[in-house]
């Protein structure tokens, strides 16, 4: 049928995996509402044997968005006998989270006849999905900002995700660290988004990037999160516009992200910029935001150990004077210029491999990925 979009990986290909939903499924579906006066397709799984669980989120906020299309009615999807795909899915609550089961969002309609009579091996209990509500507060109280990030870190992400992260990261690192930058952008989805954020760890015990996380919203992004602040000055777009950096290449949602990097970097607080810090250099990081991806791996991040060096320094003059001088602050500007620079220094026509990705389509809200060794 004309109307069904599958969800499946090329030929030759068994697992359904983040590059290729960037550069099918949602260029498929854009087409499709397109073409269709702003109808939506069916969703289906029946060609679809593995997929990657940094996909799950993402799922989720294209379901939730194209449910927004449908006069928020829930969108079909597609699902056949395959009892391990359906085990998975089932297991890391993908289904109950979709579904229209009490507690669920209703973002999918399927058939739940497949459901059950598993085999007897089942994926492991702690790769599962996760969603945190948007909640209303005020978003420049920095004290609720900092107890809703403390509420994520010592009461649900170091149950949700320790045991499995602990697989790639010191124990040290995860309590200094990781889970207070994982709540940055977990709570900025709660925030700002207006929607639900979807999030998914799971281990690889066997392969190079043994531990992955998504973190996905359906929201508004960061251009409309950081306007939401009133005393929050645009200093990197204004720099790129002031360098004519901004008319280059349909840049504006990349220079976005690298507003919301700074934004990061010159809090006290530990967030997205030091889940970066501490990951590229032996990972990959992806940020989607709009039409643009940015990918932070360590061929990149070497060049930027300045970074680290300010990102110290900005850290302890909160701690010792409650703020950062002025010339620290215009460092930091010029670090995230610099940064932005290599990152479009390795910018390809080849997406797979180039640092820069900027894609025909726009998928709202603020998409991220890790993938640790």
């Amino acid at each position: 049928m004309e109307n069904i979009i599958d969800v499946e990986p090329p030929e030759g290909v068994f697992e359904f995996s983040s590059y290729h939903f960037y550069t099918f499924l949602l260029p498929e579906i854009q087409k499709y509402v397109e073409n269709n006066n702003g109808n939506v397709p069916i969703i289906s799984f029946k060609k679809l044997n593995r997929i990657n669980p940094l996909v799950l989120p993402n799922l989720l906020a294209v379901g939730s968005y194209l449910k927004r299309l449908n006069k928020d009615k829930p969108i079909i999807l597609l699902i056949n006998n395959n009892p391990w795909l359906n085990c998975y899915l089932e297991y890391t609550r993908f289904f109950s989270i979709c579904g229209d089961e009490q507690g669920g969002l209703n973002i999918f309609k399927f058939e739940k006849n497949f459901l059950g009579g598993y085999p007897p091996q089942k994926p492991k209990l702690i790769h599962r999905l996760y969603e945190y509500p948007p909640i209303d507060g005020d978003i420049q109280d920095e004290k609720f900002r900092d107890d809703l990030n403390m509420t994520l870190t010592s009461v649900d992400l170091e149950d949700q995700f320790g045991t499995i992260l602990m697989n790639s990261v010191q124990e040290s690192l995860l309590k200094d660290v990781y889970y207070e930058s994982i709540a940055e952008p977990i709570s900025n989805g709660m925030l700002h988004s207006n929607s639900y954020t979807w999030a998914i760890a799971q281990s690889f015990p066997e392969r190079e990037s043994k531990t992955v996380l998504s973190i996905s919203d359906a929201g508004i992004g960061f251009e409309k999160s950081l306007q939401k602040n009133p005393n929050y000055h645009f200093y990197i777009i204004e720099k790129a516009e002031s360098t004519k950096r901004l008319k280059e290449d349909n840049l504006r949602d990349f220079y976005f992200i690298m507003e919301a990097l700074f934004y990061s970097l010159i809090k006290k607080r530990s967030g997205l910029i030091d889940f970066i810090i501490f990951t590229a250099s032996k990972g990959i990081v992806r940020i989607h935001y709009n039409s643009t991806q940015i990918l932070f791996a360590p061929r990149i991040f070497y060049k930027v150990n300045s970074l680290i060096t300010i990102r110290e320094k900005i850290k302890n003059e909160h701690k010792e004077h409650g703020k950062i001088t002025e010339n620290i602050f215009k460092k930091a500007i010029d670090e995230i210029i610099k940064l932005s620079d290599i990152l479009l220094s390795y910018r390809s026509n080849d997406t797979r491999f180039s640092a820069v990705r900027i894609f025909d389509v726009i998928f709202e809200g603020v998409h991220i990925e890790f993938q640790l060794s």
